[in-house]
């Protein structure tokens, strides 16, 4: 029975972090396709439930075992919301499933004897270390949420749980509780008595000191969820230009989890320390120099901070579990809603109201939190930490355990050169897409589809801009280790996702030789980032500039980074290709800049119907151009060329006429026939197409006979 007990609260506090991580990124698609807010942010009140627990009658409810079991239902509900037939049904059923899952912790955290307390407290932080070591085999996605199949695979572990639980609970003896430890089984009645001679009242602890330490939990939770929502985060905070880049994610995965799993040990050996405002001065310390230092110094900080995670944690063991669940979770949930926002307001502040004064301002919630933080230090009368269950210690080692299976398993598919390297083959094709955050025009996830669409391509060159989910309110998802690994292609990713910014990567199936990560002049609009990378194709080295540029209403700032960039593409002695988001229309000021001073050549001056996407380029000979249409999959269509590396860069010749029909050049000129052939005009229907007067060849003028 105990075994059994033990594997359902795994079970279950593994779908709740799965519920908890799940409800930021449905929510958040509602307001990225509006640009505005929507309403929808309403759902997150859901995570305020635990407010009606002030009523005793409802509290006995949620406590009783018949509450208990519905709040499971409720979860499951919520789990098996991805096989709903719409996202706006996702959303609510999903919403649904985290309020029986806020319920569920009202239930388990804050009812039985101090041991019970603090053991389910030591169950919820190791089944989230779980959670994390577990997406390291799909590859950063929460399994959950990765697809179809495996989200019935998760949902169905958990109903048979609760179904199995229940069986044994109605034909079991009434008067036996569960097994606390391996050992032993506790009577009620004897329970009963024991908890007569402590304070197990929760009233009997201060307003105030509750108050406190619910603000604390929720900056614990908003800490855990923001920096070390997924292993491979930590990484993305702190990655700078290359080739010293810093830590990868496949590499810092299993360093980021041991320093966790470590950080539970230091109040177990170093009590006094643990709970001393010299450790809590250590981890400000190294919050701030996480946010503040880049690559390998930035990183080296990350783990201090994850090991203060930790602490944090467990010295919320003696505090959390022995208040009243309304006015702990209530508060704690308040104050993490307070953070998440903020930190979607020092994003997105071009877009919501009051955003100039949080722009760029993350160090301003890491200060608030450092104070939050400080009601979790000093004395108190309990030693949770000394109360650990023995299962816990089997939870650490099964996640460390999966975290190396799943580094072990991904090893041979870390990207290495996907093309022949011989100096004879001098043509490539580059490819630019704005790619929604990996998710669809309808907010389902769209990984895999367009992980097919890019191989179809078969580009050599990707330019991926919104491509930044390593936040809260996205879900996680490392979208350029994910399609790196998929495509067999290496990723630069940057700026760094503590820039503020939405994102830009660069695939290429060439190696990158060195990359610099740049954060564009944004004096009122929202941070622009731009790449520039010099890549080795076939012993000639070529430089790329990758870059998303401001709203078009942010005149100064586009001003401003035309300018910036075209420095960039002056400057550079290698043949350059620019793969941007202008958003100018051609013959603009800015466009007229770029191909000015930043003497880059537009792929098709003839094409006017453009507005966001360009591909520009110098020193290389155009060979061909195609606009292919998004499918749903983004709100922006697909832009490729194809060039050719010049053997004389001081003397060549650029083709000077196009062609429409692919049979009139040569093979590999041609673009890939799976999405049709010369299409004019827009192509609406919800496929991949070629549109807008293309795929053209572009071809030298011959000479008359």
């Amino acid at each position: 029975m105990w075994l059994l007990d033990t594997s359902h609260d795994i079970v279950s506090y593994y779908c709740f972090w799965s519920l908890f991580y799940g409800l930021g990124p449905m929510i958040w698609f509602y307001p990225l396709n509006e640009l505005a807010i929507t309403g929808y942010e309403v759902f997150v009140a859901v995570w305020l439930i635990p407010l009606i627990t002030a009523v005793s009658p409802l509290r006995r409810c949620v406590q009783s075992t018949v509450g208990t079991v519905l709040t499971e239902g409720g979860m499951l509900a919520g789990i098996v919301s991805f096989q709903a037939p719409t996202t706006w049904w996702r959303l609510a059923i999903l919403a649904g499933g985290n309020a029986a899952a806020m319920l569920y912790l009202c239930a388990k955290l804050f009812s039985g004897s101090e041991r019970t307390r603090t053991g389910q407290m030591w169950l919820l932080m190791s089944t989230n270390y779980l959670l994390l070591a577990s997406r390291v085999i799909t590859k950063s996605i929460a399994p959950a949420w990765l697809d179809h199949r495996t989200n019935i695979a998760v949902a169905s572990v958990l109903a048979g749980s609760t179904c199995a639980k229940v069986f044994l609970a109605v034909s079991s003896r009434p008067e036996k509780e569960r097994v606390l430890d391996g050992n032993a089984r506790i009577d009620y009645s004897t329970e009963k008595a024991k908890e007569t001679t402590r304070p197990q009242d929760p009233t009997s602890y201060p307003i105030l000191r509750q108050l406190g330490h619910g603000i604390s939990f929720g900056s614990v939770l908003y800490l855990l969820h923001w920096v070390f929502g997924e292993l491979g985060v930590l990484s993305r905070w702190t990655v700078s230009g290359g080739p010293h880049s810093g830590p990868t994610p496949f590499f810092s995965s299993p360093l980021v989890l041991s320093a966790l799993l470590m950080g539970t040990c230091v109040p177990v050996y170093f009590k006094r320390f643990s709970r001393s405002l010299l450790c809590w001065f250590l981890g400000t310390a190294a919050f701030f120099g996480t946010y503040y230092l880049d690559a390998w110094p930035g990183f080296a900080c990350g783990l201090c901070l994850a090991g203060f995670a930790s602490v944090l944690w467990t010295n919320a063991l003696d505090r959390v579990p022995f208040g009243h669940p309304a006015v702990i979770l209530g508060s704690a949930m308040l104050v993490y809603l307070v953070e998440i926002f903020f930190h979607v307001w020092t994003v997105a502040y071009n877009f919501v109201p009051g955003g100039i004064y949080t722009r760029e301002h993350s160090d301003y919630l890491i200060g608030f939190m450092c104070l939050t933080f400080l009601p979790l230090f000093g004395k108190t009368s309990r030693n949770a930490i000394f109360s650990r269950p023995k299962s816990i210690k089997w939870i650490f080692q099964a996640a460390l355990i999966t975290a190396i299976i799943g580094t072990i398993l991904r090893a041979p598919l870390q990207p290495r050169s996907g093309k022949s390297l011989d100096p004879s083959i001098r043509s490539f094709s580059a490819l630019i897409w704005t790619y929604h955050f990996g998710y669809d025009n309808k907010g389902w996830p769209s990984l895999q589809r367009s992980a097919d669409l890019l191989k179809k391509t078969d580009a050599d060159i990707i330019a991926l801009l919104e491509s930044d989910a390593s936040k809260p309110y996205l879900g996680h998802n490392d979208l350029g280790m994910w399609l790196s690994e998929n495509l067999n292609m290496y990723v630069d990713f940057g700026p760094a996702t503590k820039d503020h910014t939405w994102g830009n990567l660069l695939l290429s199936k060439y190696p990158i030789v060195s990359s610099t990560h740049h954060l564009l002049p944004s004096p009122h609009g929202e941070l622009a980032p731009a790449i520039s990378a010099t890549l080795n194709i076939s012993g000639n080295l070529v430089d790329v500039i990758s870059t998303h540029m401001g709203n078009d209403r942010d005149v100064l700032d586009r001003e401003m980074q035309t300018k910036y960039l075209a420095r960039l593409s002056a400057y550079s002695k290698n043949p350059v290709v620019f793969l941007g988001y202008v958003t100018s229309a051609p013959g603009s000021r800015d466009y007229n800049y770029f191909t000015k001073q930043g003497m880059l050549r537009d792929i098709d001056p003839t094409d006017k119907n453009r507005w966001c996407e360009y591909i520009f380029y110098r020193k290389l000979v155009r060979e061909g151009y195609a606009r292919i249409s998004h499918g749903g999959l983004s709100d922006t269509e697909l832009q490729m060329a194809r060039f050719t590396i010049p053997k004389n860069l001081s003397d060549y010749k650029d083709n000077d006429q196009y062609e429409t029909d692919s049979a009139q050049v040569e093979q590999w000129k041609r673009f890939p026939v799976d999405f049709g052939q010369y299409t004019k005009g827009h192509y609406y229907p919800w496929e991949h197409n070629y549109h807008m007067s293309t795929p053209k060849y572009f071809v030298t003028k011959k000479s008359p006979s």
